[in-house]
């Protein structure tokens, strides 16, 4: 049997718009992809689909409704994009990832018919749908042939890209699962694609989707089939009194609220402001033959610890789920039964399916030295209970979040500043665990991972079609956390200079030097305070009190170069205290080396992208394994989040 590291070197010749700069022009289509579905006997009509697109919170989102099916006893496969570890992260089935075997048995069948249609058009002399199938086209088609392999009943599938041009929007012919196979009883109406979930529109990929908040709307709404319901994330106005909420095309009215205890939807009372991106989704969705129109109720504006965002994204998952209970009966019995046990995702389910969202990374520290020291302190951070507030003594925390967009770190940022001023604990409502860098409960707890005024050191990769001045902005206010300054001195990174500690110290030692006794010793301690505030001074006056570490991103696509993502962050609050480090593994290290020198250790804060995650967790290792080029005696371990993994 071909291996899933050969399928991958097959993929590699194909041109993958996931790495490299996307071109402006986005000349791209489904043709490509049907061709490949169609040789593989239309996998993607032998199961239902619930399609997410939208600008952040699609991972979210996804998992969660993935969590919600199968907690109602139903068969289900979630394709999500990207992977940050292994490629297997993409594509799950029934709560676990495809085993190797499978996902490259499905790559190569797909391959191969990529190959059989490219030697087909060699011979016509001239081109055949399928022959230029892209790495993504391949891999969604391979995906959906091992979905309909695996018998699953309903797959939850993320967009990859907008909507109507990306490689997922194939859901649009009758379902071939038999009525009430499993139970399910959804028959062929509406085609394969019962739910369709819009979670947001942001101004981002503007070159590819179009200059507007309106047309990315238009763009991603595009994905909706005849007969699906349309959940938008968006508030919508409710329906005009007469306006059916169970039309089809221009019929079709909008129903808004929560899905409450009971597991039916609440209307609310509020009307929301008018946004024109949302009607324009709205509009979109009609013309395409929506049964069903259903928003999120509005919402207040997010507070210091994202609540609301949270709210928001579990309120989408549950009106997703409330909606494909109407084709799917077993859904419905389990919200009629016990509606918390489908709507509440589990967070340790929820950190499996989406890897470095809300992951923690601890370096155990101990100054002083050898090998056999550096075990030791390792062996007592494992045994000693961490707080969550404030960490323990020997340790510098390490936070990885994926937040790409400034509202998505703005949160982040509030939430920490939350903490710090001492703010109330997080709504206990909200979910138990932070995913796919655009929510919450990630900020929930930001404050609270990176301890209260503790942050030595922040590092930011930026992807080429985000938007980098926002997400230094949103940062900027980081700044305030500084690290108490103490008797080790802070490290320095390029021109940005060491704390006073060091200098109350030199202080102290001329005192003692020059006298003896009690009064030498007194003058020594009015010496050694003296520096001490003086360096306080200096640090808060002279330099910011945190660092931030601009880097690049791994595993393929543009990236801000870090030089460029530093002057950046120069120009929006960061000033002298941003560097460059062009390789993130580096920039990681040098940020935990920031962090290490503090007394006591300061804390580091991974963000930007998710593609830093692994170079996070390979940064950590390589401290663990004394190649830092720092003190020999520094210990590394996981925290329990982590280890699940």
């Amino acid at each position: 049997m071909a291996s899933l590291a050969r399928a991958l070197e097959r993929m590699a010749t194909l041109v993958n718009r996931e790495r490299g700069s996307r071109p402006p022009k986005w000349d791209v289509g489904t043709a490509e992809v049907r061709a490949l579905l169609e040789c593989l006997g239309e996998p993607q009509r032998a199961f239902r689909a619930v399609h997410i697109a939208g600008s952040k919170g699609k991972g979210s989102v996804s998992a969660r409704v993935a969590l919600g099916l199968r907690a109602s006893g139903v068969r289900v496969g979630l394709y999500t994009s990207p992977h940050v570890h292994a490629l297997a992260e993409r594509v799950w089935v029934d709560g676990a990832p495809l085993p190797d075997a499978a996902l490259a048995a499905a790559l190569h069948r797909t391959l191969d018919a990529r190959d059989a249609l490219a030697d087909g058009a060699a011979a016509d002399g001239g081109w055949r749908p399928g022959a230029r199938a892209s790495w993504f086209d391949v891999l969604t088609a391979a995906a959906f042939r091992a979905f309909a392999d695996a018998r699953v009943e309903w797959a939850v599938v993320e967009c990859g890209l907008g909507g109507l041009r990306d490689s997922t929007n194939v859901f649009d012919g009758a379902c071939t699962a038999e009525a009430g196979s499993g139970g399910g009883g959804g028959g062929a109406a509406g085609g394969g694609s019962r739910v369709v979930v819009l979670t947001n529109v942001h101004l981002e990929h503007s070159a590819q989707l179009g200059g507007t908040r309106e047309a990315i709307a238009a763009e991603k709404a595009a994905i909706v089939t005849r007969g699906a319901s349309f959940v938008c994330g968006i508030p919508l106005p409710r329906a005009r009194a007469g306006d059916g909420a169970d039309g089809a095309g221009d019929s079709c009215g909008v129903e808004s609220g929560r899905v409450g205890e009971s597991g039916r939807v609440e209307p609310d009372g509020a009307t929301p402001p008018a946004d024109r991106a949302g009607e324009e989704a709205a509009r979109v969705a009609r013309e395409r033959g929506a049964a069903r129109i259903v928003s999120v109720e509005p919402t207040d504006e997010p507070s210091a610890y994202g609540a609301s965002v949270a709210h928001a994204n579990a309120a989408l998952a549950a009106l997703a789920l409330r909606e494909a209970a109407r084709f799917e009966p077993r859904v419905a019995a389990a919200l009629a039964r016990d509606a918390r046990r489908v709507l509440d995702a589990d967070g340790e389910a929820l950190r499996a399916l989406l890897p470095s969202r809300d992951e923690r990374l601890i370096c155990a520290v101990e100054r002083g030295g050898g090998a056999a020291r550096r075990g030791a302190a390792a062996a007592a951070a494992r045994a000693e209970p961490a707080d969550a507030s404030h960490g323990t003594p020997g340790e510098v925390r390490l936070l990885v979040d994926g937040a790409h967009v400034p509202a998505s770190v703005d949160l982040l940022v509030r939430a920490a500043l939350g903490a710090a001023a001492g703010a109330a604990p997080p709504d206990a409502r909200a979910p138990a665990v932070g995913v796919d860098g655009a929510d919450d409960p990630l900020r929930a707890r930001a404050g609270q991972s990176l301890g209260v005024g503790r942050i030595a050191a922040v590092v930011v990769g930026v992807a080429e079609d985000k938007d980098a001045a926002g997400i230094m902005r949103a940062l900027a206010p980081l700044r305030a956390l500084a690290p108490a300054p103490g008797a080790a001195p802070a490290p320095t990174l390029r021109g940005v200079p060491s704390g006073g500690a060091a200098a109350g110290g030199a202080a102290a030692g001329g005192a003692a030097a020059g006298g003896g006794g009690a009064a030498a010793a007194a003058a020594a301690a009015a010496a050694a305070a003296a520096g001490e505030q003086l360096g306080a001074a200096r640090l808060a006056a002279a330099q910011p009190p945190v660092v931030l570490i601009a880097t690049g991103l791994e595993g393929g696509g543009a990236f801000v170069p870090p030089r460029a993502l530093a002057r950046i962050a120069r120009e929006h609050g960061w000033g002298e205290a941003s560097v460059g480090v062009a390789e993130p593994r580096a920039a990681v290290l040098r940020a935990i080396e920031a962090a290490a020198a503090c007394t006591p250790p300061g804390a580091v804060l991974v963000t930007g992208s998710l593609k830093l995650g692994a170079a996070a967790r390979d940064a950590v290792h390589e401290w663990e394994a004394g190649c830092a080029g720092g003190p020999p005696s520094y210990g590394h371990r996981l925290d329990a989040d982590s280890k699940a993994r």
